[in-house]
């Protein structure tokens, strides 16, 4: 058994989740509503009042380890926006 654990934005919550409540073999996520901030460039400097953590969802299955690189890429296809903090 595998742990995926993965860092998504809020918008894309519900495709996420949607693809994988369609995948047959997948036996189920947690969803969590988390807050925090990575080192990122163009991220706004401590004296900016908006320098203060976002909010994203993390998601934590666990999976067989047959299904391991299906579920990332499956997650990751998604999930993903372009934008810099996709995780």
């Amino acid at each position: 058994m595998k742990e995926i654990k993965a860092f998504i934005r809020p918008a894309r919550l519900d495709d996420v989740l949607r693809a994988l409540h369609d995948h047959p073999d997948l036996p189920g996520v947690t969803v969590s509503r988390v807050t925090g901030f990575g080192r990122v460039v163009g991220r706004p400097d401590e004296s900016d009042p908006r320098y203060d953590s976002v909010e994203m969802c993390k998601l934590e299955c666990l999976v067989p380890d047959a299904l391991c690189d299906a579920s990332v890429d499956l997650l990751a296809d998604r999930a993903h926006t372009g934008r810099t903090g996709d995780g």
